[in-house]
């Protein structure tokens, strides 16, 4: 009895747990007896009397009238009909038992790493569970992923994912690129007005930044230069700037300015500007200025430059003045001057008295006796039979008849009154009254003999005494002094015929002829030449050269490229790379991507398909695909296998009793009254 009554105590609880059917064996009982199972059955009264079911999975039965036994926890037996506990079998890492009939994998997302589980866990946040019974991995920089996640993914541009963790948004002041893990701050030279910047904005021409994180420039101020835009730095001695200029400019001839000016100043009148670094110089004696004119002229014989060089004035009376830049020479005894005079003062006449050099002679008186008319050659004449015969002045002579003086002629010179005219020869002058004739001063011509000295035109010269006209002065020189021969510009200027001064070749410009500043030419976008140069200088690859007047060459930012003579540093185009500015993009390889200024090529992550190289448009793969990554198209699992895991190329061969087609996440059944001796094929 006592055997009955433990037997009637499962009955209930097998009822429960058998599902799965075969056909029943009969016991040979009796109405007081009932013989055991085999083994790999267990005992059920069923339809009024006792039978033998084979045993579950998940359960062994050792046979006889023991009850069925399930398997210990974290174990599981797949196969009907088990005897002994030998067939529960361990569950894998990378898999969970929770029913101890079979080993499910885990879900994409989840893991275990040990034996014997009966649950999952999720995959934490900042790693990847790409093999599910690994231990996760953790994300590299610059990827991120959610609890949960079976892959990491790139972290998007302008945000930073800090240790594997979800994406945030950079701040003002900060930028990231694509795949970085954190946001760095904005580099000086550059701004960052928005949050979620991917790269910093370069400060436009004129403006600068001189710290990090900031949001704005800063305009350039006047007298300052901000070409390299990380810095204000003084303009030097001779330039300027206005505000927002950005550079600092030559200031144009006759003007000057010490360093950091917003402006040029005049050079002042009686003052000389030549280098516009330096401040006003005096004039030299014999030399003026108007204001502005930054050179000082020569004054014209018989003149002398006041005392602040501001104008020329007569040679004072009582002297006489050889040439402008000499001092004055006083007239000596028996000479005199009324002002004006440069050769020398005049012999006081016959007859005449000068007490002093500065005014005019004085006559003298006495009383005549009756006498015969001295000859001509005398330099003396009979004007009247009641006066005593007087002696010509100096600078005339007698006329024929003795009766008069005359007045030496222009382009003559009368030695003494008691000879006759002598002409001037050629390159020498006179006026009226000239006792010699003068040689023409260097510097200056004679157009005739009759007429003063006339200074050489700005721009011309006289340096040789056999020369009748001055010449003007020559291209690629210069006739600052009008006296001595054109002087060759110094490298880096130049000038054109008849101008009297070098100029500087401008900034900005190549100067291809020293003769000719007409033939300038200004420096094509992408070349640069300084104040001095000659030629226009192509900008390096590599860099960018905004401006054409400074030489300083700015670097092309990350994922930007250029060529020699770049105005401007081009962005990598998409779906190329540009490790270094001066290389020529590289294409990104199939199951790459790249946006537009990139330094690399992505890969597309596991689990994804990545069809177009420019974009990092990913195309989820569907259950029965896979991608382990690289890929430009999702794999499709193999006809017999089943692909659980789309980020995996794991492909499980179906079980006997079991298939698959292609591109299958699963194994199916073979459905009743079908058989399936082949697993990648359908059911015969």
């Amino acid at each position: 009895m006592e055997k009955y009554i433990y037997i009637y105590l499962y009955i209930g609880v097998l009822l429960v747990l058998y599902s799965k059917e075969t056909q029943a064996v009969s016991c040979n009982c009796s109405a007081t007896y009932l013989s055991g199972c085999d083994p790999g059955y267990s005992l059920t009264f069923f339809n009024g009397s006792w039978t033998c079911f084979i045993c579950s999975s998940g359960y062994y039965c050792p046979g006889g009238v023991s009850p069925p036994k399930i398997c210990p926890y974290g174990t599981y037996n797949e196969n009907d009909g088990q005897s002994d506990i030998g067939a529960c079998k361990d569950c894998p890492s990378g898999s969970y038992c929770p029913n101890r009939d079979k080993a499910l994998p885990c879900a994409y997302g989840t893991y275990t790493n040990v034996t014997k589980s009966i649950s999952c866990l999720p995959c934490p946040q900042g790693y990847s569970c790409y093999i599910s019974s690994y231990l996760p991995k953790k994300c590299n920089s610059g990827y991120y992923s959610l609890e949960g996640n079976a892959s990491c993914f790139t972290c998007p541009a302008g945000y930073q994912c800090l240790n594997g963790g979800p994406p945030v948004i950079c701040n003002i002041g900060e930028y990231s690129p694509f795949s970085s893990e954190f946001c760095y701050s904005c580099p000086i030279g550059y701004k960052c007005e928005t949050s979620g910047m991917d790269k910093p904005t370069p400060c436009q021409i004129g403006y600068y930044t001189n710290a990090e994180r900031q949001t704005s420039c800063i305009i350039c101020e006047a007298g300052r230069s901000c070409i390299n835009r990380n810095a204000s730095e003084i303009c030097p001695a001779g330039m300027y700037s206005q505000p927002g200029n950005g550079s600092c400019f030559n200031c144009f001839f006759g003007s000057y300015s010490s360093a950091g000016a917003s402006s040029c100043t005049l050079c002042p009148a009686g003052k000389s500007c030549l280098d516009a670094t330096h401040l006003p110089e005096d004039c030299p004696q014999g030399y003026y200025s108007n204001i502005g004119d930054g050179k000082c002229a020569l004054c014209s014989l018989g003149y002398r430059s006041n005392s602040n060089k501001t104008a020329c004035v007569l040679c004072d009376a009582g002297y006489y003045c050889p040439h402008p830049s000499y001092s004055m020479i006083p007239c000596p005894a028996g000479m005199y001057s009324l002002g004006g005079s440069y050769l020398n003062c005049t012999i006081c006449p016959a007859g005449f008295a000068c007490p002093v050099s500065n005014a005019a002679p004085i006559p003298c008186s006495g009383v005549l006796d009756c006498a015969t008319c001295p000859s001509k050659y005398t330099g003396q004449v009979c004007k009247s039979r009641y006066q005593q015969p007087s002696s010509c002045k100096t600078g005339e002579i007698v006329i024929q008849n003795g009766t008069d003086c005359i007045l030496c002629f222009s382009g003559y010179q009368c030695p003494s009154p008691g000879q006759d005219m002598i002409k001037c020869p050629q390159g020498m002058w006179s006026l009226a009254g000239s006792t010699s004739c003068a040689v023409c001063p260097l510097g200056f011509y004679c157009p005739n003999d009759t007429s003063i000295p006339i200074p050489c035109p700005s721009g011309s010269y006289r340096s040789l005494n056999s020369s009748v006209l001055c010449s003007p002065c020559p291209g690629g020189f210069s006739c600052e002094d009008p006296s001595a021969a054109p002087v060759p510009c110094l490298p880096g200027f130049l000038s054109s015929p008849g101008s009297s001064l070098c100029t500087i070749c401008p900034a900005g410009y190549s100067c291809p002829d020293v003769t000719n500043p007409t033939k300038n030419v200004p420096c094509e976008n992408g070349t640069y030449s300084i104040a001095g140069n000659l030629i226009c200088t192509p900008c390096n690859a590599g860099y960018y050269c905004p401006s054409t007047m400074i030489s300083t060459m700015l670097d092309c930012p990350p994922g930007y490229i250029s060529g020699a003579g770049a105005y401007l540093c081009t962005p990598c185009p998409a779906g190329y790379f540009c490790d270094t500015p001066v290389s020529a993009p590289s294409k990104c390889n199939l199951g790459q991507y790249a946006k537009e200024g990139s330094v690399m090529c992505y890969s597309c992550p596991a689990g994804y398909a990545c069809p177009s190289t420019t974009s990092d448009f990913f195309v989820v793969c569907q259950p029965g695909w896979y991608s382990i990554g690289g890929q430009a198209s999702c794999t499709p699992c193999p006809a017999g296998k089943y692909c659980p895991r789309t980020d995996k190329s794991d492909a499980y061969v179906c079980q006997p009793g079991t298939f698959s087609t292609s591109n299958s996440s699963s194994c199916q059944y073979c459905p009743p009254g079908y058989m399936c001796p082949y697993t990648n094929l359908a059911v015969v």
